[in-house]
């Protein structure tokens, strides 16, 4: 919601959260392909999302960052 858009992941989930999801961005930039995975994550309380993360690239196809959605599925 708003008060995620814009910040970075550790500026809203708690630094023990944050692991798991850095690794899953890393990954999809490092592969360079779309992924999926379930996440567990505690915002107010403990919730699992669907996390979905796919390489933004430019004109020349080269990875500029990510676009990133999540729903919750608790």
């Amino acid at each position: 919601t708003a008060q995620v858009i814009g910040k970075r992941d550790e500026e809203v989930l708690p630094y023990e959260q944050v692991g798991e999801l850095v690794a899953f961005k890393r990954e999809v930039l490092a592969t360079g392909r779309r992924a999926r995975r379930e996440i567990r994550l505690a915002f107010e309380a403990e919730e699992y999302w669907d996390v979905s993360a796919e390489p933004l690239r430019d004109a020349h196809g080269d990875i500029t960052g990510l676009i990133v959605a999540a729903i919750n599925v608790t």
